[in-house]
């Protein structure tokens, strides 16, 4: 079992010292593909999290310090927090267009009842008052 998991490891450093060698991409590739990006946050994220188990440090370390790997993390995040801005910008137009029928609403209202006010006489206004 113990060298399962060493060769394991093994094999993903050398994936991992290998991603250079078959190109690497950037924060801007990932922003262009988000589908991507995710695969490789699950994929960089299972094999931190297999450094974890294993204790190997080193490997853990490497993952860390990962240039795709930080790239893709930063892309998703700015992807989310972006995502995050546009769905509260919605949100707000929603309750901006909400707000402006009520206070249309209101008015409407307050000036049906100004109108009929002025209709009453005087005592009239005062008996409607008691």
């Amino acid at each position: 079992m113990k060298i399962n998991k060493t060769l394991l490891s093994l094999v993903a450093l050398s994936v991992i010292a290998n991603a250079g060698f078959f190109g690497s991409n950037d924060k801007a590739y990932y922003l262009k593909h988000i589908d991507e990006t995710k695969e490789k946050m699950k994929w960089c994220k299972g094999i931190m999290i297999q450094a974890f188990k294993d204790k190997d440090e080193d490997a853990y370390k490497k993952i860390q310090k990962d240039a795709e790997c930080n790239a893709a993390d930063k892309a998703l995040r700015e992807y989310k927090h972006k995502q995050r801005e546009i769905q509260r910008k919605k949100e707000e137009q929603v309750r901006k267009e909400k707000e402006t029928k009520q206070k249309a609403a209101f008015e409407a209202e307050y000036k049906k009842s100004l109108k009929e006010f002025k209709k009453l006489s005087y005592m009239d206004l005062q008996k409607s008052a008691k």
